[in-house]
């Protein structure tokens, strides 16, 4: 099914280049995948991952190949899809954000689109962060094409989670409730779990309704090598080199107004335990100071 699925596709795509040369895809019903493990449970013979080189092979006129995003498991998906043949393109998903910032940051997706998005919230999650990503598109390409994109998403029972980044810098992403709450505990308060209250991804009309994203999620864009810009909400930063000293020496918040990026306040003292909102998505400029060891001698 597969080779005679992917081979009359060849035929469709190659008389369809012949008149414009757009790049062309097939999207994925993904399988297997619980609930439907079995070939005939899920539409076996399009381009699903059993049979991905299949279709490469029969159909070579297809750029891309794309994952519909309805699984909880999105990551895996990505994964399989992102390849060094080809890039990542995620023609339908769920309206998450945490998906819509791992595509990108994570797998350098080229395209990424929520089923729905006519219906979406402009207040949600996912409008925003395509709001801040449009605002910053030079710096996100520019980022992109030197491979200096990174993406964290902070799933439940997760703490300190290492984010992907180039050079000797490491860094470390946590959930900041979660940090916050551990904070007082050390101190002898005991805090309940706080609740978030987050608007939903869709309008109250949408035929699917989809909600928030309650994981801490982070884009992180580096500008320079001590220059990162982040967007997303709930998320706290490390930096650490081996062998030196790194410090936060600015930390400036980034706003939204009339389609571009402004600055803002600049974020010092406490508030710097919490760079990014907690109950919005936000975006901050953070600039790093390093300080080699000095030297000691007897």
């Amino acid at each position: 099914m597969a080779w005679a699925f992917s081979t009359y596709v060849e035929h469709l795509a190659r008389r369809g280049r012949a008149i414009k040369r757009i790049p062309m895809y097939a999207n994925a019903w993904l399988g297997p995948q619980p609930g439907q493990e079995h070939p005939g449970q899920y539409p076996s013979g399009g381009p699903a991952s059993p049979v991905m080189e299949v279709w490469r092979t029969g159909a070579p006129s297809l750029e891309l190949l794309g994952p519909d995003l309805y699984v909880d498991d999105a990551d895996s998906a990505m994964r399989t899809y992102a390849s060094a043949s080809q890039p990542l393109f995620v023609p339908e998903s769920r309206p998450r954000a945490g998906e819509l910032v791992r595509a990108i940051g994570t797998y350098g997706a080229i395209g990424w689109s929520a089923f729905g998005i006519d219906r979406a919230n402009p207040a949600g999650q996912v409008a925003t962060v395509l709001a801040f990503l449009t605002a910053l598109e030079s710096e996100v390409t520019a980022a992109g094409r030197r491979g200096a994109l990174a993406a964290v998403v902070i799933e439940p029972g997760q703490e300190a989670v290492p984010v992907r980044t180039q050079g000797p810098l490491q860094v470390t992403a946590r959930g900041t409730l979660a940090l916050l709450q551990r904070m007082l505990l050390d101190a002898g308060v005991q805090a309940p779990a706080p609740e978030l209250s987050l608007p939903d991804e869709t309008m109250p009309t949408a035929p699917v309704p989809a909600a928030a994203d309650h994981r801490p999620f982070g884009l992180l864009i580096a500008e320079a090598p001590d220059t990162f810009i982040i967007v997303g909400q709930g998320v706290t930063i490390d930096f650490a080199v081996e062998g030196a000293v790194v410090e936060i020496d600015s930390v400036q918040e980034l706003l939204l107004e009339a389609g571009s990026v402004t600055a803002g306040r600049i974020i010092n003292g406490d508030e710097r335990l919490a760079i990014l909102p907690t109950h919005r998505v936000g975006a901050a400029r953070i600039r790093l100071l390093r300080r080699e060891p000095r030297a000691v001698f007897s």
